[in-house]
């Protein structure tokens, strides 16, 4: 367990977007949480950007939940779908992260680094976090400090890993 090594970290999971059409779902998690040791907020909640736009009324019923159930959550794949900016300041998101697509061209491309800023000042303006999907050299993960990106993902720090080797993974790192 990543805990028993020191690892207070959150673990983000994807949603599936038929679970923003049960009511019910926010309640089942928790039960299936519950227990002194886990804290429901080291659970980010990933639901991409054109699910949640989908009915955005049932999806803000049920967001709503989560985060009354401490949960957090993030607009995962932002970019790429086609959601209304009034939605999206009204969901009770926590975290947005910007689809690699958009990130992976920071390098070859002057206007996908000034889609990108202004992803993350709109985002920091709304009171959210903003990770960066797709950072696969040190050019790109350099720009995104820069602009005051909170987190980064990509294949610049690892492929994705087992959960067995994850522990062994930010050991090494934390070395080097």
């Amino acid at each position: 367990c990543w805990r028993e090594k020191g690892l207070n970290l959150p673990v983000a999971v994807n949603l599936a977007p038929q679970l923003l059409s049960h009511l019910e779902f926010p309640d089942r998690l928790a039960r299936r949480l519950c227990g002194p040791k886990i804290d429901h907020s080291k659970l980010v909640l990933e639901i991409t950007e054109s699910a949640a736009m989908d009915d955005p009324v049932r999806t803000m019923d049920i967001l709503t939940r989560c985060r009354l159930k401490q949960f957090t959550l993030s607009v995962d794949d932002f970019g790429t779908g086609y959601s209304s900016l009034v939605e999206l300041y009204r969901m009770p998101f926590s975290e947005l992260k910007i689809d690699r697509s958009l990130v992976i061209e920071v390098d070859q491309h002057e206007d996908a680094k000034i889609i990108v800023r202004s992803i993350v000042d709109l985002a920091h303006n709304l009171g959210l976090t903003v990770c960066a999907e797709g950072a696969e050299g040190a050019e790109a993960l350099t720009f995104l400090r820069s602009i005051g990106c909170d987190k980064v993902q990509g294949y610049f720090f690892s492929k994705p890993l087992p959960p067995s080797d994850f522990a062994t993974f930010v050991e090494e790192w934390g070395k080097g």
